[in-house]
């Protein structure tokens, strides 16, 4: 009490214009207060402007008090007590001379302070009650807002969230339907927006495209059918959803009006619904932003999240066109639409707003899902990254892992990011997913075969996480357990292409050709003039029938991907077919000749100086010419790769569709090396490659150079290596180039150690090639004149050393 009586005694002696600053200056610094607090604390919106009207309301309590405290004191004439009886109380600061001697008539007396006897407005209106007054209002508005926030908590009355009072479970999975409004092209863009905001809630889990497209698919719609309150109903009522969005935009005037409601599934009645209002388009963002924030804080996100994220606008665009026009290309893209129309729109979005990264990481997921254009991809995933600060907190590590993928080679910072996305929401599937493809590029596939599980329990309908766990199951040599991972995909959707392309792999991979060649076909059969199915026709079978020694078919195959991609305006890919093919009469044919005539040809076709440094085979010529025997030449493309890209992006090696032979930076130089007589750099370079998701890329060029330095117990224990290890995708990691030549050098090197086993591998080179073309006649009737002679006049057996 004591200091509020200092307190007051103090201002007893300021003035009113003095009392009024301080008032001021005392509401600016409780008003920032209340800003700080609420957003700190997540106290909820209408926690500042109570403070305001508050101290708007005491500003003329203050005042008054003031006035009438601080106002003349002149002392009533004498014999007059009508008014005023003052005593004149010494406070001990008057003058000596003036202690006990006041002559009321002199004024207003300043050298003591007044003491008020009576009532009337002086002894109302005094400032302890004035203090008092304010404090008690600032408790109970904190008593307020403390019992708003538990019964939030609780789930009590309308403060309640529906996670608090249990109407909806935490992370519930719920589906978005398509805004309605007159205009279709502003209720897709209206959507998207909204998808892109709810996408960052806490409480709640947004139902993602590939689900719905499946659910659609089932129900006998195509992907893109319009996701109608309705349909969205009945795909929540399928997957065993327990809510759906539903929004509308109306006009008024030149304004709209925005809303959106949460409703129940099982009973069809609203569970939360909100409005918002936009002066015009401009104001259209904004106003779903708000929308937005109000369902996800009545839902149940915390108010103190919400107000950390950054505007729509900021992580989407302001441009609405460019925002129409992304919708668009991203339903087009996932729904299995145009995806040429998609990619353009893409284009142009990016050409309108330069800084919207989602479009940009969008052209480059669509780039690295076909394997092709690495200039434009790392181009695209670089400015994404540029612009991160523009996407919400999910999609920025999504386009961090991205970026330490494509441009920078930094695995373990991509399974940072992906770990980060998991941190926010442990079930998110996709980050699920991709981290387990991490571990399959680390050659953990214990661990990616557990995350790939768990993405499977988030969501059953998906195929990719089937696919890394049937991948991972087979790099552990178990490949019946990868193809109970594909029938479970099966079970839960028709789609069954992908899952036979892979069984076909599974086949050709156990030396099953032409069971895997007829599931490679069934595979692309709906649509096989389809661009894309004849690339992967092509690219399955060329694979097969090469490995077989069918070099003519697969040389055809080969051309035809050429051709297609020709046509679709990518040119560095077709040369990249043709040098598949010169590569073909390098390891099979051992036909130089025909190889360096097949690829000076391609490359009058296809100069290399008219493409992107970054889509240029520079590795793939280096080593084709260090094979052919022309390290001199293999050095200049080396060289020219060194010096046109970026040291980060120099040994990106992407095992992905279509890319039969990518051969890694140090894989290359190996080659060289080889050739150049370097044996024992060969064999470090060709050791330092053998990373990754390719098991056995390395193998054949370390097994050749332990054979030419004529260390023949290690080539032997190389080559056999090479054909031993498990690995679902056989023809497309080397045995196309490599298998037959393995099996027929490692007879050669047992004749005179173990002929037993040199008659093994002789027989399955004989085998393997049965059916081979005529010009490769010679090489297995050479081996059959060996076999023949083997089983005749068996020598003695050895084992050679590991």
């Amino acid at each position: 009490m004591s200091r509020l009586r200092r307190l007051i005694s103090e201002v007893h002696r300021r003035s009113l214009w003095q009392v009024l600053a301080i008032y001021a200056a005392t509401s600016w610094v409780a008003i920032e207060v209340a800003d700080v607090l609420t957003d700190r604390l997540g106290l909820p919106d209408w926690f500042p402007g109570f403070a305001v009207a508050l101290l708007v309301v005491g500003l003329p309590i203050v005042l008054a008090t003031a006035f009438v405290q601080e106002g003349p004191r002149r002392a009533p004439p004498p014999g007059d007590p009508g008014r005023w009886d003052l005593d004149i109380v010494d406070d001990g600061t008057a003058p000596e001379s003036a202690r006990g001697a006041v002559d009321p008539s002199a004024g207003p007396y300043t050298t003591g302070h007044v003491a008020a006897r009576g009532g009337g407005m002086r002894s109302f209106l005094t400032w302890k009650r004035a203090l008092l007054g304010g404090l008690f209002a600032f408790v109970g508005l904190a008593l307020v807002t403390a019992v708003w926030m538990w019964m939030r908590v609780a789930g009590i009355g309308p403060a309640g969230t529906l996670l608090a009072k249990g109407v909806l479970e935490e992370r519930a999975t719920v589906v978005l339907a398509d805004f309605r409004a007159d205009d279709e092209a502003l209720a897709r863009a209206a959507t998207e927006a909204f998808r892109v905001d709810l996408s960052q809630s806490r409480s709640i889990r947004l139902a993602d495209q590939s689900t719905v497209n499946e659910v659609l698919n089932r129900m006998g719609l195509t992907p893109d059918a319009p996701r109608t309150p309705e349909i969205a109903r009945e795909v929540a009522e399928r997957e065993g959803f327990p809510a759906y969005i539903e929004g509308e935009i109306g006009r008024v005037g030149v304004g709209y009006t925005v809303s959106a409601r949460l409703v129940s599934v099982a009973t069809g009645e609203p569970l939360v619904s909100h409005r918002e209002s936009a002066a015009d388009s401009t104001d259209l963002l904004p106003a779903i932003d708000e929308l937005s924030a109000e369902l996800r804080e009545r839902i149940g996100d915390s108010v103190r999240s919400l107000r950390a994220e950054p505007p729509l606008a900021q992580v989407t665009t302001s441009d609405l066109e460019a925002l129409r026009k992304y919708s668009l290309a991203s339903r087009l893209v996932n729904t299995g639409g145009d995806l040429t129309r998609g990619f353009s729109l893409l284009e142009e979005v990016v050409a309108a707003d330069s800084t919207f990264a989602m479009a940009h990481a969008q052209i480059a997921t669509i780039l690295g899902n076909m394997g092709e254009q690495r200039q434009r991809r790392v181009d695209a995933v670089a400015t994404a990254y540029a612009h991160r600060d523009r996407l919400t907190e999910r999609e920025r590590y999504g386009v961090e892992a991205a970026y330490y993928s494509n441009v920078e080679q930094d695995p373990d910072r991509v399974a940072a990011a992906y770990e980060n996305i998991l941190d926010l929401d442990p079930r998110d599937r996709v980050a699920l997913n991709n981290l387990s493809d991490i571990y399959l590029y680390l050659r953990d596939y214990e661990r990616s075969e557990a995350l790939a599980e768990q993405a499977i329990e988030v969501d059953s309908t998906i195929l990719t996480p089937y696919w890394n766990a049937a991948e991972a199951a087979g790099r552990r040599g178990d490949f019946e357990g990868a193809r109970e991972y594909l029938d479970a995909f099966d079970g839960v959707t028709s789609e069954a292409g992908w899952t036979d392309a892979f069984r076909a792999m599974l086949s050709a991979s156990e030396g099953d050709f032409e069971p895997a060649d007829s599931l490679v076909r069934a595979s692309v059969a709906p649509d096989p003039t389809d661009a894309m199915n004849r690339l992967i026709l092509a690219v399955d079978l060329a694979a097969s029938h090469a490995t077989r020694g069918r070099l003519r078919e697969a040389h055809g195959y080969l051309l035809d991907m050429a051709e297609v991609n020709e046509s679709r305006g990518l040119p560095a890919e077709a040369l990249r077919n043709l040098v598949w093919a010169a590569l073909l009469d390098l390891h099979v044919a051992a036909d130089t000749a025909g190889a360096l005539e097949r690829i000076g040809a391609a490359l009058e076709r296809y100069p290399m100086e008219e493409m992107a440094p970054l889509d240029r085979p520079y590795r793939e010529m280096a080593e084709l010419y260090a094979w052919a025997g022309d390290p001199a030449r293999a050095s200049a493309y080396l060289s020219a790769y060194e010096a046109e890209v970026p040291l980060s992006q120099q040994d990106n090696v992407e095992f992905v569709n279509f890319k039969l032979h990518v051969p890694s930076l140090e894989r290359a130089r190996g080659s060289i090396a080889l050739a150049e007589g370097r044996l024992r750099d060969a064999v470090a370079l060709f050791r330092r490659s053998d990373v990754g998701y390719c098991r056995l890329c390395s193998l054949p060029g370390l097994a050749s150079a332990y054979d030419a330095a004529g260390s023949a117990d290690s080539a032997i224990a190389v080559y056999e290596r090479y054909l031993a290890l498990p690995e679902p995708f056989r023809p497309w990691s080397g045995d196309a180039y490599h298998r037959a030549p393995t099996m027929l050098r490692l007879g050669e090197l047992y004749e005179s150690r173990d002929p037993t086993r040199a008659a093994t591998y002789y027989s399955q080179f004989i085998q393997l090639w049965a059916d081979a073309d005529p010009a490769l006649a010679g090489a297995v009737g050479a081996a059959r004149q060996r076999l023949q002679r083997l089983v005749a006049e068996p020598g003695p057996t050895s084992r050679p050393e590991d």
